[in-house]
């Protein structure tokens, strides 16, 4: 009887040792190929939402009269020497909104510059477990300092918000110095105003220097778009006008800024459903595109539960950009729920550009990690465990088997 060496040829032998091979290399993969979602080809794997009850932010709360509670990031602050002011804050959940209940919840509020201003915080207030109040003083003159308030949820993962103090030049001793211009003092503009041409007339309103002026118009979606400018904005007997136009064809505006590839924000965003072209022009209808105001004008605009369901991190996703002539900006902003499937989104801003509804972008480290290599997704079937592990134990056997094959050819031969 012939050895089992001289009866399988050595091209049978290196057939079956390589099939074995091709077993193993298939139940190597057998985690990612039984689920094509993981697949680097296939759908990218959606993240793990955070839980309502769990820190993902500190939000800066203001109650808005008639409006309810605007929460968002505190805005930078301009005060006075010796001058105080506070801040009420609160957790905000997985969910997107500011919790007042929410355990486990740490604070420390700091600033970077003592001798400019002091804080003094109050954790937790009488609003409720997660929520505080804290004061700022400013204790020094011409000088800036950040503060910074940060949130813990048993003790790890911190959160913090920040923003600016800039205390101005104390002046209590300068005889010099003049009081800011009060609207009241101005003289109104007497002239005849000249509508700016190829512009809708309901899109236009006259500024007067004493009482400003407000302006509302609908984009062709039917989200509304609201300005404000108070008084004291433009000059003595200055003649002004401003219209809002909606922006429908986004393709002609300069894209958004690329996506940041590592860190915790993505310094981006995707246009959400308003997006507008505010413009200034003077008595004559000349656009005045350099055109500062002496006080920021309100600008808000209305967000659908789409805008919503689009934003990374929901409502807290939401905020006004300015293309500044050069690149987009974010703007301060505040949201509000209207109570209607809306919700209204306000910043402010001294100068007038294009203005957009920016939905914020997921950060690059909150994306999928990288799964290594993994065979790709072809098809709805992959085989499942247990036919992996069959082919990996098919797979040792018939390399073993080979092996022993090829041992006895060598004998045979030699």
């Amino acid at each position: 009887m012939p050895m089992l060496g001289s009866a399988i040829s050595r091209r049978w032998v290196v057939s079956l040792a390589l099939v074995g091979l091709v077993s193993l290399f298939m139940a190597t993969f057998s985690a990612n190929w039984a689920n094509p979602a993981s697949a680097t080809t296939g759908t990218v794997p959606t993240a793990t939402p955070v839980p309502a009850d769990k820190l993902a932010g500190v939000v800066s709360l203001q109650n808005i009269p008639g409006a309810g509670i605007s929460f968002g990031p505190q805005s930078d602050v301009t005060t006075a020497s010796g001058a105080s002011f506070t801040v009420d804050y609160s957790a905000k959940g997985g969910d997107g909104l500011y919790k007042l209940a929410m355990p486990n919840i740490t604070v420390s509020v700091t600033s970077s510059s003592t001798a400019c201003a002091t804080v003094s915080n109050t954790f937790p207030d009488a609003h409720g477990q997660s929520s505080g109040i804290f004061t700022v003083t400013a204790a020094g003159s011409s000088c800036t300092s950040t503060i910074t308030t940060e949130m813990r949820q048993g003790g790890v993962n911190p959160h913090t918000m920040s923003f600016k103090v800039t205390v101005n030049k104390d002046t209590s001793g300068d005889t010099s110095s003049t009081a800011p211009i009060d609207p009241e003092t101005v003289d109104d503009f007497t002239g005849t105003i000249d509508k700016p041409a190829d512009v809708d007339s309901d899109s236009v309103k006259t500024i007067t220097p004493k009482n400003g002026g407000t302006l509302s118009v609908n984009t062709s979606g039917g989200t509304k778009i609201d300005l404000e400018v108070p008084g004291g904005a433009v000059g003595s007997g200055e003649g002004a006008q401003v219209s809002i136009q909606p922006v429908n064809n986004t393709g002609e505006l300069p894209p958004p800024p690329p996506k940041a590839t590592q860190g915790s924000s993505s310094g981006t965003f995707k246009f959400g459903s308003s997006v507008v072209q505010i413009t200034w022009y003077d008595d004559k209808g000349t656009a005045a595109d350099s055109k500062t105001l002496n006080r920021s004008a309100k600008i808000c605009m209305t967000a659908t539960q789409a805008d919503v369901d689009n934003a990374h991190g929901g409502v807290s996703g939401l905020g006004i950009w300015r293309h500044n002539g050069t690149e987009w900006v974010k703007l301060n902003s505040s949201v509000v729920n209207n109570g209607d499937g809306t919700w209204k989104v306000c910043a402010n801003s001294s100068q007038f550009s294009p203005f957009a509804l920016g939905l914020e972008v997921e950060p690059p480290s909150e994306e999928g990690a990288d799964a290594g290599a993994g065979l790709p997704a072809t098809g709805d079937y992959s085989p499942n465990g247990l036919i992996l592990l069959i082919a990996a134990f098919a797979g040792v056997a018939m390399v073993a088997a080979g092996a022993v094959a090829a041992r006895r050819t060598r004998r045979s031969e030699s």
